[in-house]
C-alpha cells in the first residue's frame, strides 16, 4: 500500500514546486495554513506534513488566523510562520481543573459569538477526493471548488446561514486503465463526509457540541493551548484572551482487513477556526481516511473539504448568484472537466 500510494504522489507531482510550511519557534509542520495570490485569489492549502505545491513561478502570501502573514515566492522550499503569540513554554501554568478551564472557555467564547453582528463572510469552497484502487494501482482524483456569501441571521440564541454561491466548477484527474470510469458514480463517495452546513453547528452559540467527557483523557496544557486526548481521540484547543480561536478533533482507528463487504474510517477530524478581530467562524475543514471492500476489491479513500475566509470580493456576479441550503448540491448539475495537470488545493499525505 505504501508503494502504490508512493507512486501515485510522484506520478501527480511532476512540475509543480513542492514547498513546506513550518512554525518558527520549533520548525514543527503546520496543517491549513492558506496560500493566496497577491490578488486573494486561494492557490492551496497545506497537509499534516505542512506541504503544499504550486504551478508556475511568482508570489504569494501565506496566511493562518494563528501566525503573522508571510509573503514569499516560488524559489524558497520552507516557508517559516511566526505565531502571533509567542509561546513560552518556561512559563509555569499555576494547576488548575482542566474541565473546569476548558468549559469557561467555552462559556466566554460562546458569549462573544452572540454579540458578534457580523453579517456576511465571504468564503472559497473546496472538495478534494482521492480514490485508490489498492489492487490494480488506480487512482481518482476529484476536486470541487466554489466561492460563496455566507450571510448570517442572528437571533437572540443562535444563527441561521444560507449561502450564495457562484463560480463553481469541478474536475477530475486519472491514474488508471480504464479511462471511461464513470465520474458521476465515483463522485459519491464524497457523500461520505458530513455536509458543509454540519460545520456551523460548531460556531459555538451552540456549546453542546464542544461538550468533553474528561474521565478516560489525559491533558496538557501549555500558555495559549490545551490537549486533551485517549487512545483515540485527540481535542487540541488554542486560545487567546480566554476565548477560543481553534479547535480540532481527530479520530483514529485500526482498520482490519475483511473480505466482505465492508467500511472502516480510519481517521476523521474537524477543525474550525475563530477570527481574532470579529468574532466568527471563519475557517472550517472535515478531513477522512476511510477504508472500503467489497470482497477482493479494496480501496482506500481520502477526502478534505471546508470553506476559507476570502478576502478578494472583486469577481463577484449577482447575476450568477444561487442561492442554497447545501453548497454540495449545487455540483449536481456540473459536469466534470479531465484535467491532466489539475491544481490541487490539497496534497493527499
Amino acid at each position: 500500500m505504501f508503494v502504490l500510494f508512493g507512486i501515485i504522489i510522484s506520478n501527480f507531482t511532476i512540475g509543480q514546486k513542492k514547498i513546506v510550511v513550518v512554525d518558527s519557534t520549533d520548525n514543527f509542520p503546520i496543517e491549513n495554513v492558506r496560500i493566496f495570490s497577491l490578488t486573494n485569489d486561494l492557490i492551496a492549502i497545506s497537509n499534516a506534513k505542512g506541504e503544499i505545491e504550486l504551478n508556475g513561478s511568482g508570489e504569494f502570501v501565506a496566511r493562518s488566523g494563528l501566525y503573522n502573514d508571510f509573503r514569499f515566492s516560488t524559489e524558497i522550499d520552507t516557508i517559516s510562520l511566526t505565531p502571533k503569540i509567542h509561546i513560552i513554554n518556561e512559563v509555569k501554568i499555576k494547576p488548575i481543573n482542566t474541565s473546569d478551564f476548558y468549559n469557561s472557555l467555552i462559556e466566554s467564547s460562546k458569549k462573544q459569538a452572540l454579540i458578534d453582528t457580523t453579517q456576511n463572510l465571504y468564503a472559497t469552497y473546496f472538495e478534494s477526493v482521492l480514490i485508490i484502487d489498492l489492487e490494480l494501482q488506480d487512482s481518482i482524483f476529484q476536486t470541487k471548488e466554489c466561492q460563496m456569501i455566507i450571510q448570517k441571521n442572528h437571533s437572540k440564541k443562535n444563527i441561521d446561514y444560507k449561502f450564495d454561491v457562484f463560480a463553481e466548477k469541478k474536475s477530475y484527474w486519472l491514474n488508471m486503465a480504464n479511462e471511461h470510469m464513470d465520474t458521476t458514480v465515483l463522485e459519491k463517495w464524497s457523500n461520505i463526509i458530513p455536509k458543509l452546513k454540519t460545520l456551523f453547528d460548531y460556531d459555538l452559540t451552540n456549546d453542546s457540541n464542544y461538550k468533553i467527557n474528561f474521565e478516560d483523557k489525559k491533558s496538557e496544557r501549555n500558555e495559549n493551548q490545551l490537549i486533551i486526548s485517549n487512545n483515540k481521540l485527540l481535542f487540541d484547543v488554542k486560545f487567546e484572551n480566554n476565548q477560543i480561536t481553534s479547535w480540532n478533533t481527530t479520530n483514529t482507528n485500526y482498520c482490519k482487513p475483511s473480505e466482505s463487504i465492508s467500511m472502516c474510517f480510519q481517521t476523521t477530524s474537524k477543525t474550525l477556526e475563530f477570527s481574532n478581530n470579529e468574532y466568527y467562524l471563519n475557517n472550517a475543514f472535515l478531513y477522512g481516511e476511510v477504508y472500503v471492500s467489497f470482497g477482493d476489491k479494496k480501496f482506500l479513500i481520502k477526502m478534505k473539504k471546508g470553506f476559507v475566509e476570502n478576502l478578494n470580493k472583486s469577481n463577484i456576479n449577482n447575476s450568477e448568484i444561487t442561492i442554497a441550503s447545501d453548497v454540495e448540491d449545487i455540483f449536481k448539475t456540473i459536469p466534470f472537466s479531465k484535467d491532466e495537470e489539475l491544481v490541487k488545493f490539497y496534497i493527499f499525505n
